[in-house]
């Protein structure tokens, strides 16, 4: 048994001493002909906020383009705070640049930023990503808004519900059954594509040289 082997076996080991169904790819990066450690590599899992780095791949190469000022300011308004960390959770609207919406995205998670990003990118900019890095196990359904009101809408919600009300008062089993946790029915990848994208940004081919320079600096 190869050391690499042995890695991939210890940690399905782990999985399955901590009764949780894990999936993990490693790689080197620079070689698609390196070693690597497989353990549910081309499994299709719920991309959840791990779908922001294909929004700051596109957001890199738009300032990289000259179609968005990094610099500008725009406004987080009452419409992206749904709460949780960062501008989500808020209590007044907050202007700030694209670039520190970016840095807020990727370094707290923020939601709210993610989709004034996403929003102002287009849909479309962040398919691109996926469609030119050749992710095929890849797609998106949309932004944190569009995840969070697939859940709202089946809890049986509407628009104007409270989400965090509306799961407390859900039984734990009918949440077990929502789109959001099943990768078929939501934004979903494998670790495989997670890693080609990394790969990616970290060998300047995501983006022109200094847009992928500007991705891992943040």
């Amino acid at each position: 048994m190869s050391a690499l082997t042995a890695t991939a076996t210890s940690i399905a080991e782990i999985f399955a001493d901590a009764d949780a169904e894990g999936f993990l790819h490693a790689r080197e990066i620079g070689t698609e002909a390196g070693p690597e450690v497989d353990s549910g590599a081309d499994k299709p899992v719920v991309l959840a906020s791990v779908f922001k780095i294909l929004v700051l791949t596109a957001y890199v190469r738009a300032v990289a383009a000259g179609t968005l000022d990094p610099t500008e300011r725009t406004t987080v308004t009452a419409r992206y705070r749904i709460g949780g960390i960062g501008t989500a959770g808020f209590s007044d609207d907050v202007q700030a640049s694209w670039r520190d919406l970016a840095q807020n995205m990727m370094t707290m998670s923020d939601n709210a930023a993610t989709d004034v990003l996403y929003h102002r990118l287009g849909g479309d900019a962040v398919d691109r990503v996926i469609a030119d890095l050749g992710l095929r196990s890849t797609r998106l359904i949309g932004c944190c808004e569009d995840l969070f009101a697939s859940v709202v809408a089946d809890l049986g919600g509407s628009a104007d519900d409270d989400l965090e009300a509306l799961l407390a008062g859900t039984d734990p089993e009918r949440l077990l059954g929502i789109s959001a946790l099943d990768p078929a029915r939501t934004s979903a990848s494998t670790p495989r594509d997670v890693t080609t994208l990394l790969n990616a940004l970290w060998t300047d081919t995501a983006a022109p040289a200094e847009a992928c320079a500007q991705a891992r600096a943040i």
